[in-house]
């Protein structure tokens, strides 16, 4: 087991996330994805979108509970849950 996978690191983890999401931001160079951001509460600053800590957690509780990853093509080569 990874040290990381311990509540409280996961935790930490994902506290440490947010203060980067809301203090240094992403680039984001698509004007429609900037303007979705911004009108759910991301702000720009220096050409970066600051996303506040409540619109992240928002979108991690709406967000599926299983990830596929699939190739170029039509089979499925794997699933992380």
């Amino acid at each position: 087991m990874f040290p990381f996978n311990k509540p409280e690191n996961i935790e930490s983890l994902h506290l440490a996330t947010l203060r980067i999401l809301s203090e240094t931001g992403i680039s984001v160079k698509h004007a429609g994805a900037r303007d979705l951001l911004t009108s759910h509460g991301a702000r720009i600053e220096k050409e970066r979108i600051l996303l506040p800590p409540d619109l992240v957690e928002k979108c991690v509780a709406d967000a599926g509970r299983k990830v596929s990853v699939r190739g170029r093509g039509p089979s499925k080569i794997g699933s992380a849950s």
